[in-house]
């Protein structure tokens, strides 16, 4: 599969790695989550995040990214 958007990239995310079991589902719920927070501060007036919710999601982020390293490993 190849993705043309970025829509279409959070799909082949979804299908190909929570759906599969190979990454949690909770990092789903979170790529997500980080997705909609990408096209608000795009798109929308006025979206800020404080220091404490943006270093709650870098911590997420750097567990985030060591589950993708060790899927790329593997594979």
């Amino acid at each position: 599969m190849t993705a043309i958007t970025h829509s279409g990239l959070k799909t082949i995310f979804n299908l190909e790695l929570i759906k599969t079991g190979r990454l949690e589902a909770s990092y789903g719920q979170f790529f997500n989550k980080l997705f909609t927070y990408r096209q608000e501060a795009d798109y929308d007036d006025g979206v800020s995040f404080t220091v404490e919710e943006v270093a709650q999601m870098l911590l997420i982020v750097s567990d985030f990214i060591t589950e993708i390293e060790k899927i790329v490993d593997s594979d």
